[in-house]
C-alpha cells in the first residue's frame, strides 16, 4: 500500500494539466482515439493517424487507450489515454518488489522498488500515453514469474507462475515487438551458460511458452497480413527490428557507452550506488572473478555459489541486455527501461549491505561518485527556476516563485543526502553504513518534491512551451462548435491532430489556395510570412513559443477568410 501511496503521489500530479507532448505520444493518442471510434473490427486491426496506417509498433498499448477511451465515453482529454501508462508504472513496480521478496529479502524488495518508482525515467514515462511503461510492466511481470519458477522447490510444479510468465511475454510482444522475450532468452541463456545448466531453460517451459506466444499474435498478424500484405507488413517489421539496429534512425544515434552515462541522470537518486551494487552482486556471484586473469573467466564464471540465485538472476536480466542497447545504432533513453527493476533490486540490496556492516570501507573512487551525484541533484533540482530562463519564455511572476521554492527545497535535502554519503566514504565510521539509507531516503524526498512539482506545476504553466496547446484555445474561440476544417502550413505536429479531433491538415505553401477555395469557412495556422503574403486572411490571433522538436522559436497567426471570420 505505501509504494502504492507514493506511486500516485508522484505520477498524479501533471497527469490532466500536462499538455498533449509531441510527437510520440500525440501520435499514440490519436491512433487510439480513432480506433475507440471505430465502427467495426477492422479498426483495431490496424492503428491509423488520420488515414496513415502506423504499424511500427504493435498494436496492445492501441487497445488499452482505446479501451480507456471507451470506458471515459465521448469528451476524451489527452489524460484518459495515459491512464495505461500510470496503471502500468504502478505495476512495475509492485512486480519489482515482488521479484526482490522471491529474489533477496523485503527489505531489498520495498527500497528497490521505491527507487524505481521515483526515478526521472519512469515518472516521465509515466504520465505520457506510449508504449514504453506498458513494456516495462510486461517485462517486470515477466521477470517476476520467472524468478518464482526458478526458485520453486525441487519437483514442484509452478505451473500458474509459468502461464504468467508467458502471459507477460505475450503481452510485452503485443506492446513493443521483441523486447520482452529479448531479455527473458538472454537472461535464461546466461544463467544457463554460467553455472545453472540448461535446467533453468528448461523450467521455464519455453516451447510451450512460445507456443502460447505464437497463438496470441498469430491472429493479429494474420489480420494485418490481410488488410495492407505480408510483403508490406514484412517490411515494416525489417525497418523497425533490422534496419533500427544497423543504422540510427530519424537521427536518434550515439557512441557505445551512451546509456551508461544517462543512467546516472535517468535513475537519480538511485544511480548513488547503482554501480556498486552491481559490482558487489557480480563479486557475490562469481567470487572467482578477477580482472588480472581474464583466461581463467569462463571457469570463473561457471564456478560461483548456487546459492546466489538473486545476484545471478538480476545480473543475467541486466547485462547481456544492456550490452545489446549499447551496440545497436539507434539509441534513445528510453531502450534500457525494462533493465532498471534489476538495477534498482541490486542497488537496494548494495546499499543495506553496507548499512548492515560494522565497518564501512569505501574509497576515493565513491566519494567522488558521490560528487557527481550531487552535482547531478542540484542541477536537476534547479530546473524548475531555471526552465523558464534557459529556454527563454516568458513566465508568470507566481510560476517563478513557485520554481524556486522548489528549488530551494530540493537543495537542501540533495546536499544533506549528499553530505550523509560522503561523510560515510570519508570517515568509514562503525555503523555509518546507516547514512547511506538516510542518504536514499533524502534522494527520495529531493526526487519527489521534484517530480510532483516540475511536471505537475511548472511544466503546465509555461505557456510558451506548449504553442499547439495556444493554437486549439484560439481555433476553440473561433469554432466552437468544431465544425470548420483547419489546416496548417510549415508548422505540422501531430499535437493539432489531437488537439482540433483529427481535423488538421498539414498544408505546403503551394497547396494554400487551393485548400481555401476548397474550405471558404476554413481556419489556417501561418508563418507570419505567409500571413503577409495572404492579405485577404484576417488575423485572428498571433501565437509565439517555442517548438521544442525543432529546438526552434515560432511566430504564427490563426487566420481566416474575412467573410467566414467570426
Amino acid at each position: 500500500m505505501a509504494l502504492v501511496l507514493l506511486c500516485l503521489a508522484v505520477y498524479l500530479p501533471g497527469l490532466a494539466t500536462l499538455p498533449t507532448v509531441d510527437r510520440d505520444e500525440a501520435r499514440f493518442a490519436q491512433a487510439s482515439r480513432q480506433m475507440a471510434q471505430a465502427g467495426d473490427v477492422r479498426g483495431w486491426v490496424v492503428p491509423r493517424v488520420q488515414d496513415r496506417p502506423r504499424l511500427n509498433k504493435p498494436p496492445g498499448i492501441y487497445w488499452l487507450q482505446a479501451a480507456a477511451a471507451r470506458a471515459w465515453g465521448d469528451a476524451d482529454p489527452i489524460w484518459v489515454y495515459r491512464v495505461p501508462s500510470l496503471l502500468a508504472a504502478i505495476v512495475a513496480v509492485l512486480a519489482t518488489w515482488r521479484a526482490g521478496i522471491r529474489l533477496f529479502d523485503p527489505r531489498a524488495a520495498w527500497l528497490g522498488a521505491a527507487l524505481l518508482s521515483i526515478c526521472p525515467l519512469v515518472v516521465w514515462e509515466s504520465r505520457q500515453a506510449r508504449a514504453d511503461m506498458a513494456l516495462l510492466a510486461a517485462t517486470a511481470l515477466a521477470m517476476w514469474m520467472a524468478a518464482a519458477v526458478l526458485r520453486a522447490p525441487a519437483g514442484a510444479r509452478p505451473t500458474l507462475a509459468r502461464l504468467g510468465l508467458w502471459a507477460a511475454v505475450a503481452a510485452g510482444v503485443l506492446i513493443k515487438g521483441p523486447i520482452t522475450p529479448m531479455v527473458l532468452a538472454l537472461a535464461a541463456m546466461l544463467l544457463a551458460l554460467t553455472g545453472g545448466g540448461w535446467r533453468a531453460v528448461t523450467r521455464l517451459a519455453p516451447v510451450r511458452g512460445l507456443a502460447l506466444v505464437l497463438l496470441a499474435i498469430g491472429a493479429w498478424v494474420a489480420l494485418v497480413a490481410r488488410e495492407i500484405g505480408w510483403d508490406a507488413y514484412l517490411a515494416i517489421v525489417r525497418d523497425e527490428v533490422l534496419e533500427r539496429s544497423v543504422a540510427a534512425k530519424e537521427g536518434h544515434g550515439g557512441p557505445p557507452g551512451y546509456h551508461l552515462v544517462l543512467l546516472a541522470v535517468l535513475f537519480w537518486p538511485g544511480s548513488m550506488l547503482a554501480l556498486h551494487g552491481v559490482g558487489r552482486a557480480s563479486a557475490k556471484a562469481w567470487p572467482a572473478l578477477r580482472i588480472a586473469r581474464p583466461h581463467r573467466w569462463w571457469r570463473a564464471l561457471r564456478s560461483g555459489p548456487p546459492a546466489r540465485l538473486g545476484e545471478r538472476f538480476c545480473l543475467a536480466w541486466i547485462v547481456p541486455a544492456w550490452i545489446v542497447f549499447e551496440l545497436v545504432s539507434t539509441k534513445l533513453p528510453h531502450y534500457t527501461l525494462p533493465t532498471y527493476p534489476a538495477i534498482a533490486l541490486l542497488t537496494a540490496r548494495g546499499a543495506l549491505a553496507i548499512a548492515a556492516g560494522p565497518r564501512v570501507a569505501l574509497g576515493p573512487a565513491f566519494r567522488v561518485g558521490v560528487l557527481v551525484w550531487a552535482f547531478i541533484g542540484v542541477a536537476l533540482a534547479a530546473t524548475p527556476s531555471m526552465l523558464p530562463w534557459l529556454l527563454g519564455l516568458p513566465a508568470e511572476t507566481s510560476l517563478v516563485w513557485l520554481g524556486f521554492a522548489m528549488t530551494l527545497v530540493c537543495w537542501l535535502l540533495v546536499i544533506a543526502a549528499a553530505r550523509s554519503a560522503f561523510c560515510v566514504g570519508l570517515l568509514g565510521l562503525p555503523h555509518a553504513g546507516r547514512r547511506l539509507i538516510r542518504a536514499h531516503a533524502l534522494g527520495l524526498s529531493a526526487a519527489a518534491v521534484l517530480a510532483a512539482g516540475l511536471v505537475g506545476g511548472v511544466l503546465p504553466r509555461l505557456e510558451g512551451l506548449w504553442v499547439t496547446r495556444q493554437i486549439a484555445r484560439v481555433i476553440d474561440r473561433a469554432d466552437p462548435r468544431g465544425l470548420r476544417p483547419i489546416a496548417g502550413v510549415e508548422y505540422h505536429e501531430d499535437s493539432l491532430i489531437f488537439e482540433t479531433g483529427g481535423r488538421f491538415r498539414r498544408l505546403g505553401p503551394a497547396d494554400l489556395d487551393a485548400w481555401l477555395g476548397a474550405n471558404p469557412d476554413g481556419i489556417v495556422i501561418l508563418t507570419e510570412s505567409l500571413a503577409d503574403r495572404h492579405r485577404e486572411l484576417q488575423r485572428l490571433e498571433q501565437v509565439v513559443g517555442l517548438n521544442y522538436t525543432k529546438g526552434a522559436r515560432v511566430r504564427l497567426w490563426v487566420c481566416a477568410r474575412v467573410e467566414a471570420a467570426p
